[in-house]
């Protein structure tokens, strides 16, 4: 007992009031193991929302857990495939006060997204009312890999879907994976002493990867060594509409996405006040919901790398509707607005032999518009002005071959896709090559064909003559 009240006298220093009586010794001690022990190993981040007028706080910590070892609160981990072919990750809410949400709608939890291709599942959303929500990786090769983890509370609406109410600052789990004691191939790209080196591009990977085919990896170094900016969005963009489809898990793919902007699609009008936008290049979506004022919304991913953005009774028409992509490489992390009241048109009014022509009607130029064939960028087009009808002349396309061609128009930004026309325009030049060889064809015809002709012509003369002579010669013998 006496090792007790030294003890709690010892707490005094720390601004603890003094306690005398020793009946009261217990319950302050417990409650200060309590207190150490439910903090032990702090939070790395507080996620805070308000519901109803009641604001509620939980401390988010997380553990990964390999080969029957716990790892909390670590972001760079190690792990062998040969001991243990999986991880588990363990995030945590705790709410302060214990004061969990009473509204049975709301959930919390995090989404995932995966760098590398090594992991499996690559993305995906867990959501409770847990304070403990578990996710099991299983690791398919050696390499680099990461998971950009964001945790979020997500409100369940009376259609089934489940809007954002709030989220936390998203953070990102690194793991070296090795395999039979040999080390982890670099399969994440980064700066080096390369970067001035045209051969080997900053944004390139240049390690082997079973995942990865000779032509893809030529593709993407190919779209990484492009100077012009413009040119290279446009090359990621390609690229990643050639490849995602069959191979969305690829590492290539997957680098490729976070150098392009998030695209937005022209709002479809669902009737009344509903609009609906398709999200383009998507790895984390985040909407600002300080700039959610007069409308409600529901965002829902469909496919790799896009997600359906649905908007209802919009009743503001002054403030924009903000919305971030926090899974994209600086600059195409930032903020961009939507205005569901704006309004532009983009049209394709036609084409002939020497051009084809565009009508665009609101929005502000400049606009950049696109040819494209078996989805590589042939011509670039810059629009500088609207309300007008544009006629772009085909010959300035130098790289267009014979064939259809894929035309898309975006804003200057590259934020938005205002017009996608699938094999609409259509190249037809004269190829020397097959010109020369129809003349030489020609030739050969009408050399091989001459003879015979003209041997034809003179005994057809021939014998003309001979019944001429015999018709004179029957007038003579009588």
């Amino acid at each position: 007992m006496q090792r007790s009240i030294q003890s709690l006298k010892s707490l005094d220093c720390l601004g603890l009031p003094a306690v005398t009586n020793h009946h009261k010794i217990l319950p302050v001690v417990l409650l200060f193991l309590f207190f150490a022990l439910s903090h032990k190993g702090s939070a790395q981040q507080t996620v805070s929302f308000n519901i109803d007028g009641y604001t509620y706080q939980a401390d988010i910590n997380w553990v990964v857990k390999h080969n029957g070892a716990d790892y909390p609160g670590r972001t760079a981990h190690s792990v062998n495939r040969s001991l243990d072919g999986t991880i588990d990750l363990m995030v945590l809410f705790k709410f302060r006060y214990d004061s969990i949400p009473d509204d049975q709608s709301l959930v919390w939890g995090f989404q995932f997204n995966h760098e590398g291709g090594l992991l499996s599942p690559a993305r995906n959303e867990k959501r409770s009312r847990s304070v403990k929500l578990f996710q099991r990786f299983q690791l398919s090769a050696a390499g680099n890999a990461g998971l950009l983890i964001s945790p979020k509370v997500w409100r369940k609406t009376k259609s089934n879907q489940f809007e954002v109410v709030t989220l936390a600052q998203p953070f990102k789990l690194n793991f070296t994976i090795s395999e039979n004691g040999e080390p982890a191939a670099n399969l994440n790209p980064g700066k080096d002493s390369t970067d001035n080196n045209p051969q080997q591009p900053t944004n390139a990977i240049a390690a082997e990867s079973t995942a990865v085919t000779d032509e893809e990896r030529a593709a993407f170094n190919q779209a990484a060594k492009e100077v012009e900016s413009t040119q290279k969005i446009k090359a990621f963009m390609s690229f990643v509409d050639k490849y995602s489809p069959e191979k969305p898990s690829s590492p290539l793919v997957a680098e490729a996405i976070k150098n392009v902007p998030l695209a937005a699609s022209l709002p479809d009008k669902k009737g009344g006040k509903t609009f609906s936008y398709t999200l383009n290049y998507a790895v984390n979506p985040v909407i600002d919901t300080s700039s959610v004022k007069g409308w409600r919304w529901t965002l829902s991913e469909s496919d790799f790398g896009r997600y359906q953005l649905i908007l209802n009774d919009l009743g503001d028409t002054v403030h924009s509707f903000r919305i971030a992509d926090l899974g994209k490489n600086a600059p195409f992390n930032r903020p961009r607005e939507i205005s569901p009241f704006d309004t532009i048109q983009v049209t394709l009014e036609g084409e002939d032999s020497d051009a084809f022509y565009l009508r665009f009607l609101g929005g502000n130029p400049p606009f950049i518009v696109f040819l494209s064939q078996d989805q590589v960028p042939k011509a670039r087009y810059f629009v500088e002005q609207t309300d007008t009808l544009m006629a772009i002349p085909k010959s300035t396309c130098k790289l267009c071959k014979n064939g259809a061609h894929t035309l898309e128009v975006y804003d200057s930004d590259f934020n938005t896709l205002l017009l996608h026309a699938d094999k609409a325009i259509h190249i037809r030049r004269l190829n020397y090559f097959h010109a020369g060889l129809i003349a030489v064809g020609i030739i050969l015809v009408v050399y091989f064909l001459f003879n015979p002709v003209r041997r034809f012509w003179k005994r057809y003369l021939y014998e003309k003559q001979l019944r001429e002579i015999e018709e004179w010669e029957k007038k003579d013998a009588m």
